[in-house]
């Protein structure tokens, strides 16, 4: 699928060593902690734009923390949502009067986001701190919630944003080769020097360095959000590239200029592989010609031959003619490549590997790790791990996977029933979830359900069914577009014992299931629900 190098634009927050984050949040918890704010704080994340929002609940104590204070001064901006009781508080005040201060010692901008008037709650007690407030406020950026929708002015922020903070180089990898003359290429394509707009392709099998060519070759202009559709979007100026495994993909969408990356010649293979390998530009004199067999086999690609190179590092000269040997009875497909290199894992590291390529792709790394350690993994370590070989990459703070890893995740998962989902221990596919749900015999190997409900028709949950899921400790149901519908029946159960991390975005009943257990429950998100208590019995 094609996809816009310019969505993994990120933000300096290193400039200045005082930057530790590029936005700090002053709210209301107890106005927009579950909604607004929340959305806006997600949405932030996802443009890869480093976010301080206070979730500890700070304002519990008669002073105001001197942690937050100072992130507000390493904060390179601030966004302050102005709700309905924002100035009945001293604290939120106090974080205003600081924000303002540093705005003017150290030139950062702020963005207000101001409620109507009519919706402020105005007593005559604190009718003058509002009058001062917004005086204060007077000449920051701002949008009213009066009309429109929310997601729209979310939106607009972020944009507003991002065009404030200066873009920085994304990050690339610093064991590089072979690119030198594909950068020259595609920058030759790109004609920057030019004051129009070009769409560039770039195609080339899955694994090959696409979106490494592509983050090397980013021009100041290229701020593409999504899926290029039409021209008509972009300024003069404007450079987006396109990736893609399907040349046809890049004819469809009608690019400027199209470029095929190439596989490593074999001396850039057998340098690259050296590097991950041994950590040097040359193996070791006993490996050479054991490295030269195995470079041979991955035909060039970078992503096969650095996860082979991690996964061989320290490995002593038996352990990789081990190795070899299952190379040469397997096909040369990558994906049986990668196979051998998950294979090495330990189960530690394999459950991490299949939950991050089912459920965490995208998140935050402390997101992920407090949830892994919560199911009794050695979360740390096991990430540590999977960075190290290739199979995972963290920047900014967010957790990523190639797609080709991913995949063999799922096929992992897939192996043991490949037509019968009901049998898989992670169920992250709308139909597989569907089929899943209306089986007669249960899921009791599931342990993690992740789905988009914007992308699956609806889908019926069956008590009987969903009682059988006792080993259930991750549920993620939300939705990336249009609201999707579950239907439930009046005596819904579900089985929430092992659970340890729940979203249910629109959460359909107004509370949870009289058996719900939330002993081991670390976070709940039920936003835009239609709920009104959260159990009826404690537990």
């Amino acid at each position: 699928m094609a996809s816009a190098s310019s969505e993994m634009v990120s933000y300096s927050s290193n400039s200045n060593p005082k930057w530790s984050y590029d936005v700090f949040l002053s709210f209301r918890g107890t106005d927009t902690r579950y909604n607004f704010t929340d959305h806006l704080y997600t949405a932030l994340v996802q443009r890869g734009i480093k976010t301080f929002r206070d979730d500890d609940n700070l304002y519990r104590g008669e002073e105001i923390s001197v942690n937050l204070l100072q992130a507000i001064e390493e904060s390179r901006s601030s966004i302050v949502i102005f709700s309905k009781t924002y100035a009945d508080s001293r604290w939120c005040l106090e974080e205003l009067a600081k924000i303002m201060e540093c705005k003017r010692e150290l030139g950062i901008f702020s963005v207000s986001n101001f409620l109507p008037c009519g919706s402020i709650r105005c007593t005559e007690t604190i009718r003058e701190v509002w009058r001062i407030v917004r005086q204060i406020s007077a000449n920051l950026s701002g949008w009213h919630l009066l009309q429109g929708y929310e997601s729209t002015h979310i939106k607009q922020i972020i944009d507003h944003i991002t065009k404030r903070l200066s873009p920085k180089l994304l990050p690339v990898e610093e064991l590089i080769v072979g690119v030198d003359f594909c950068l020259k290429e595609l920058k030759s394509l790109l004609k920057i020097h030019l004051d129009d707009i070009r769409m560039v392709g770039i195609y080339g099998p899955g694994g090959i360095g696409k979106t490494t060519t592509a983050k090397m070759s980013k021009d100041d202009s290229d701020q593409v959000k999504s899926l290029v559709k039409c021209c008509k979007w972009f300024g003069l100026g404007s450079r987006i590239i396109l990736t893609t495994r399907d040349k046809h993909l890049l004819d469809v969408y009608g690019v400027d200029e199209s470029y095929e990356v190439k596989v490593l010649s074999n001396e850039e293979a057998f340098q690259l592989f050296s590097r991950h390998a041994f950590r040097q530009n040359t193996p070791r004199e006993d490996f050479v010609d054991m490295s030269k067999r195995i470079v041979n086999y991955v035909q060039g690609l970078p992503l096969a031959i650095k996860v082979l190179g991690s996964f061989l590092y320290g490995m002593a000269i038996d352990e990789w003619k081990t190795a070899l040997g299952k190379l040469t009875k397997e096909d040369q497909e990558i994906d049986s490549m990668l196979k051998i290199c998950y294979d090495g894992l330990d189960d530690n590291e394999k459950e991490i590997l299949l939950d991050i390529a089912c459920f965490f792709k995208g998140a935050e790394k402390d997101f992920v790790l407090r949830i892994l350690k919560s199911c009794n993994f050695y979360a740390e370590i096991g990430v540590r791990v999977l960075c190290d070989r290739h199979l995972i990459s963290i920047s900014n703070n967010m957790i990523s996977m190639h797609d080709l890893i991913q995949q063999l995740g799922w096929t992992v998962v897939r192996k043991k029933s490949p037509k019968d989902p009901s049998k898989w221990s992670r169920l992250w596919f709308p139909d597989d979830i569907r089929h899943a749900f209306l089986g007669e015999k249960g899921s009791k190997n599931v342990e993690v359900i992740s789905c988009d409900l914007s992308r699956s028709k609806e889908i019926q949950c069956y008590t009987k069914v969903l009682t059988k899921m006792k080993k259930l400790r991750l549920l993620k149901l939300h939705w990336s577009d249009h609201c999707g519908e579950v239907v439930l029946p009046p005596n819904f159960e579900f089985p929430s014992q092992e659970l340890r991390y729940l979203l249910w975005e629109g959460y359909p009943l107004k509370t949870l299931p009289s058996n719900f257990q939330g002993d081991n429950l670390v976070e709940l998100d039920l936003s835009n629900s239609n709920i009104k208590q959260l159990w009826k019995k404690s537990f």
